[in-house]
Formats: structure tokens, C-alpha cells, sequence
């Protein structure tokens, strides 16, 4: 609950509106997931025990108010898509399903991540971030 209080309001910032394109912000929104789980490791790897795009959505005896933070963070994030959709810089799809895409492809990487699995800040990249950019620029990109 603690760390999730001190992402929301990264997050919200991340995706604000007035801040960039859709691109921009969907971009700032990796740097600030990858990030935030490298800056506190032992969260994200609790994180990808326990929180990601597939069993947030599975009813279990999870906390109603975690489960419930991150189907708002996603749509959040699915808001994102819609605004790119209307500004013709992100792909066409359903916002909500590009966004669970999107969130996937990001959790994939931070359980890769040699900085989160290891807990060694010093590890290296086992996928460079700037390829995971590239990643998603080409995945969401119209």
C-alpha cells in the first residue's frame, strides 16, 4: 500500500495531458515503471509475485484495495491509448486491451530485469531500456 502511495501521483503525472504527446507520455510511463521497480527492488519483485496484467483481472484472495488501484492505474493508462487513438499517433484497438498489452509487455521486462530479480542495483540490463523504447514505439505507435 506504501509504495502504490507513492506511485500514484508519479504515475498521474506521467500521464498528464498537458505534458507531451500521447507518445511522450506512453514513453515516460516506462521509465517511470522500470524505474520505480529498480529504485525499490524487493517491492517489485513482491510486485511480480503477486500484481501483474493477468492475475489482477482473476478474482482471489487478494486486497480489494490493491486489486482495485491497479484496474484504476489501468485504466489510466487506457485513457492514454484513447487520447493517442484521437490524435493519430497510437495504433487502432480496443484502449483497455492495448493498455493490459502494454502493461504485460512491461511487466515481461521488469521480470527480466537483472536490477529487480537480483536486488543488485550494479546488475546490468539484460534488454537494454532503450530497446524496450524501441519495443513499444513499434508495438503502439499508428
Amino acid at each position: 500500500m506504501r509504495r502504490g502511495e507513492e506511485f500514484d501521483p508519479a504515475l498521474r503525472a506521467a500521464l498528464d495531458p498537458g505534458r507531451g504527446t500521447p507518445m511522450d507520455r506512453l514513453h515516460r510511463l516506462v521509465d517511470l515503471e522500470v524505474g520505480f521497480l529498480r529504485e525499490h527492488p524487493r517491492f517489485g519483485r513482491l510486485y511480480l509475485r503477486y500484481a501483474n496484467a493477468t492475475t489482477m483481472w482473476v478474482e482471489r484472495a487478494i486486497d480489494a484495495e490493491v486489486t482495485a488501484t491497479y484496474r484504476e492505474w489501468l485504466r489510466l493508462e487506457a485513457d492514454l491509448f484513447a487520447r493517442g487513438q484521437q490524435a493519430g499517433e497510437i495504433r487502432a484497438g480496443e484502449p483497455r486491451v492495448l493498455a493490459r498489452m502494454f502493461t504485460g509487455i512491461v511487466t515481461s521486462y521488469q521480470a527480466s530485469d537483472p536490477a529487480v530479480v537480483s536486488g543488485d542495483p550494479d546488475a546490468g540490463e539484460a534488454f537494454p531500456l532503450a530497446d524496450l523504447h524501441d519495443f513499444v514505439e513499434r508495438a503502439f505507435r499508428a
